[in-house]
């Protein structure tokens, strides 16, 4: 009888542990598969097939999708599907996605009629609802009746972060960039950005001198090189500001960059970074994306022992570097993009958490070979 209810006490126990301790999502999983393909012009529905999985302990996820189409002529359509479902979305939507079995997002490429020969391409996005700030992306381009052409645009953004007093009005970054073929090509740039009002930023061709605030197509000769200046404009106005660049070659748009600058300005150039309700920690990465070692910035308020965790996009654990002495300024942790068993890591997104006193820090680290 004893024993009985004392197994009764531990069932309670773990029951209430497991039921008030929160579930920490890090990211979610997701495997485009294969983004490109050639087929016959007379093919005419072409499906891909990416794996998308959650992560939210035991419990379902909820993963916000958007979808971009750019094809040549109103005879080509798209939609993706949900294979465990069986529902189709033409739109931007929420879906619901397993934590424990790894689901299927299926994207079709519809053409009515008789499409003439030509490229067409989707992109997709997909963020966590639990935070919008755990992002994928992908393209997927099909060659309906015309060759897979040799593409290869070099970006580098390793230089992505600044830091100023008070009273800067401006500044810019400078990213080269090469067409490493012998055929033209065009960057189609993606902007998006995040910051303090009034600033804001663009992006120019050097060699053109002609400056964009959104969406645009920069041509390239044959191995043709060339400059993106990234501006920020700051007006003298205390903050920071994030400009995202997502850059793919217009020949194969399945081949793209993606570049995050950030510019901090004031007292957060000194690490002492106002947080507003105390509990986010501002952090960036440099050099991202990297081939080699990535420091880890965070900018500190509290003192105390932290923890730093960086996981793989399918969520998994890969490195942890424990009792980390928080001191109030800037906290530096360097990775050498291996992982806790002395392994390199294979290319890709990974993301950064750091635990401590004030909050938690995180971002994005893409690793690249």
């Amino acid at each position: 009888m004893r024993v009985r209810s004392l197994g009764r006490i531990l069932f309670l126990v773990l029951f209430v542990a497991c039921a008030v301790v929160p579930t920490l999502a890090h990211g979610f999983y997701f495997d485009p598969g294969q983004t490109f393909r050639q087929v016959p012009a007379a093919a005419t529905d072409i499906e891909f097939k990416a794996a998308i999985r959650g992560n939210n302990g035991f419990d379902p996820d909820e993963i916000q999708v958007r979808l971009f189409t750019y094809f040549p002529d109103g005879d080509w359509f798209s939609q993706y599907c949900q294979v465990s479902t069986g529902i189709c979305y033409i739109d931007d939507q929420t879906i619901t996605v397993s934590s424990t079995e790894t689901d299927t997002l299926r994207i079709d490429f519809l053409r009515f009629l008789n499409p003439a020969p030509g490229v067409g391409w989707v992109r997709i996005e997909l963020r966590s609802a639990f935070d919008p700030s755990e992002v994928q992306r992908a393209t997927y381009t099909l060659f309906n009746g015309v060759p897979i052409p040799q593409s290869q645009l070099d970006l580098n953004c390793s230089d992505n972060t600044q830091f100023f007093a008070a009273n800067t009005f401006s500044t810019a970054f400078l990213s080269p960039i090469k067409n490493n073929t012998a055929t033209p090509d065009s960057a189609v740039c993606f902007i998006d950005t995040d910051m303090t009002s009034p600033w804001f930023g663009q992006y120019c061709s050097e060699s053109s001198g002609i400056c964009y605030t959104t969406n645009a197509s920069i041509p390239f000769g044959p191995n043709a090189t060339d400059n993106l200046l990234i501006d920020f404009f700051m007006f003298d106005t205390p903050g920071v500001g994030q400009l995202d660049l997502e850059v793919h070659s217009w020949k194969n748009p399945s081949f793209w960059d993606w570049c995050h600058y950030k510019v901090f300005v004031g007292n957060h150039a000194a690490g002492v970074v106002p947080s507003g309700n105390g509990a986010a920690v501002n952090s960036w990465a440099q050099p991202n994306p990297s081939r080699g070692a990535t420091d880890l910035y965070f900018a500190i308020e509290r003192a105390g022992e932290a923890r730093l965790e960086i996981f793989g996009a399918d969520g998994r654990r890969v490195r942890s570097f424990d009792r980390i002495e928080a001191r109030p300024g800037l906290v530096n942790v360097s990775w050498d993009g291996a992982d806790d068993a002395g392994t390199q890591v294979a290319a890709g997104a990974y993301y950064y958490r750091l635990y401590s006193p004030q909050g938690v820090g995180k971002g994005l680290v893409i690793r690249t070979r």
